[in-house]
């Protein structure tokens, strides 16, 4: 590298929100890893604002990388950017790299069990500000993998089934779902940018209105190098159908929630197999499948117990 360019590289120029949308990285996340652990210590502009050189946002490509392949932020921000490069190389070739996932034996993953204990209480008590703060903290701290498959997901399962056995009130299963979806949408909205790979349309079936599923899923099939088009919640087979075949889709990702509709789900997902070319998969998964399990696999869709099955469905194909 010349010197034109290496001086090119450090000078600072871009505001915070070009870098997250260069490095993947939240904006959020940006100011926490710089507050905490002085993962980047960008400039000032005359007024005030954050701004960033290229080598800052290459170290946060670098940092994302490495907190997708299941370290914490919290010793990754010490490395030099060679180090950092050695742990990514490291980790794609390393078999245990194949889930994709952080083991519940990796220090990250101790993390998890404090901040679902806050995220309980805070709902429990009705206090939306404190939870919406300890989301934003899981969010800078954990591996996105661990956030969605080891927070996020466990912690929708769990207030379902509190306010099911009536631990929880509607109030707080209101609060609950509103928080999540608010912001689950962001880390969506941030995910779904420049993509490539298979496309995989993501919904959820007719009648089947909850959608948080469906917006984790779409970050899990990002994540695994797949294209996700996210159409929203309650598409009929009919229409699911007309949009995968317009998009060239590889696959159909679906999210069933609600159980107690057994029959009317197996209509409708079997009616999407017929109208779908052989070459479109079919995964879908959720509370409300459990029960004709054995129906959809004899037609040839795919079952996914839950995120982690869904990421090795999406491996397979």
């Amino acid at each position: 590298m010349g010197l034109n360019e290496g001086m090119k590289s450090s000078a600072p120029k871009h505001p915070i929100n070009y870098a997250a949308r260069v490095s993947g990285v939240s904006t959020h996340a940006i100011r926490i890893w710089e507050r905490r652990y002085d993962a980047v210590t960008p400039e000032r502009s005359a007024s005030g604002q954050r701004l960033y050189s290229d080598a800052d946002i290459d170290r946060l490509r670098l940092l994302r990388r490495g907190t997708e392949a299941g370290h914490a932020i919290s010793r990754l921000a010490a490395l030099r950017n060679d180090e950092l490069r050695a742990i990514i190389r490291d980790a794609e070739v390393s078999p245990g790299a194949d889930t994709g996932r952080a083991t519940p034996s990796t220090p990250v993953s101790t993390e998890v069990a404090p901040m679902m204990e806050q995220c309980r209480n805070a709902i429990a008590t009705l206090d939306r500000g404190g939870f919406d703060r300890v989301l934003g903290d899981a969010r800078a701290r954990l591996p996105q993998v661990v956030l969605v498959e080891e927070l996020i997901a466990p912690l929708m399962h769990w207030v379902g089934n509190a306010w099911q056995t009536g631990q929880l009130g509607v109030a707080h299963e209101h609060l609950a779902t509103a928080t999540l979806r608010a912001f689950v949408d962001h880390m969506h909205r941030d995910a779904l940018g420049d993509q490539t790979g298979p496309i995989v349309i993501v919904t959820t079936p007719a009648h089947q209105r909850h959608e948080i599923g469906a917006m984790l899923a779409s970050l899990v099939a990002v994540s695994e190098g797949w294209q996700a088009s996210y159409f929203g919640p309650d598409m009929p087979a009919v229409d699911i159908a007309r949009c995968a075949v317009a998009k060239g889709a590889r696959a159909i990702a679906l999210s069933a929630p609600l159980a107690g509709r057994e029959d009317e789900l197996l209509r409708e997902l079997l009616a999407l197999v017929g109208l779908l070319p052989e070459s479109t998969a079919v995964i879908v998964g959720g509370d409300g499948v459990f029960g004709i399990r054995a129906d959809l696999e004899t037609s040839g869709v795919h079952f996914a117990g839950g995120l982690s099955e869904l990421r090795a469905v999406l491996r397979r194909l």
